[in-house]
């Protein structure tokens, strides 16, 4: 187990929910610091990063290393990175 599923197994994250929306409330406290707009983005991305919405980081988790770094020879089978840019709707 990773430590994003760690954390989000924490009873006060699991007591709002998983979702990027409520680890942000969670997160955000009742008095953001100075730098609002700073601050903003850096709990933006981290609640991206953990949340259950975070598409990349559930593919990752859901394969062993040998699985990520190996492409597959196969034809009509898509390597990890290639699920990832799927997923990221990249071209």
């Amino acid at each position: 187990m990773g430590l994003r599923l760690v954390l989000l197994h924490c009873r006060h994250v699991q007591a709002v929910g998983t979702s990027k929306s409520c680890i942000v409330k969670l997160w955000g406290g009742a008095t953001p610091p100075s730098d609002h707009a700073e601050w903003k983005f850096y709990l933006e991305y981290a609640a991206s990063c953990m949340s259950d919405d975070a598409r990349v980081a559930v593919l990752l988790e859901e394969r062993k290393l040998d699985e990520v770094i190996l492409v597959p020879v196969e034809s009509g089978v898509y390597s990890v990175v290639e699920q990832l840019l799927v997923a990221t709707e990249c071209t």
